[in-house]
């Protein structure tokens, strides 16, 4: 497969760190005429976030990332998030990190566990989230007060 890639999505994305014969997600867009399973994913990437940490779970495994602070506003315990194509649950929020808990069906169908320590990821936060952030924006002080 061959695909354009413009400057804004390097500058936007790991893009620029991908060699030949590594691996992407690639999935088909959701049909608005089917069940809404999951969150809106739009395929736009809004940052790129790091991996630090990997920490096992019984099965599952839990993976964090740091990120600017902006990307974080966006982002609530048990809402979604895209890493790298892949619809995820949030599982913790801080002001600069975010995790993940990568259940063994996701471990075997993603290569999100594969990924060392350091390796950039690209992230879609939550649309819905990022419209009410923009909305609220102009309130941001008078909302601290209270």
């Amino acid at each position: 497969l061959a695909f354009f890639v413009a400057d804004e999505s390097l500058r936007r994305t790991n893009l620029g760190d991908r060699v030949t014969g590594e691996y992407v997600h690639i999935e088909p867009a959701m049909l608005a005429s089917t069940r809404l399973d999951g969150h809106i994913v739009q395929g736009h990437v809004d940052a790129v976030a790091t991996l630090t940490h990997k920490r096992g779970d019984g099965d599952a495994l839990w993976l964090t990332y740091k990120v600017d602070p902006l990307w974080t506003r966006h982002m609530v315990d048990k809402g979604s998030i895209t890493i790298d194509g892949v619809s995820l649950t949030l599982t913790e929020v801080t002001a600069e990190t975010f995790s993940i808990m990568v259940i063994p069906h996701t471990q075997t169908h993603t290569h999100l566990t594969q990924t060392p320590i350091g390796h950039r990821v690209n992230i879609e936060c939550d649309v819905l989230g990022k419209y009410v952030a923009k909305w609220l924006s102009p309130y941001e002080e008078k909302l601290r007060g209270l």
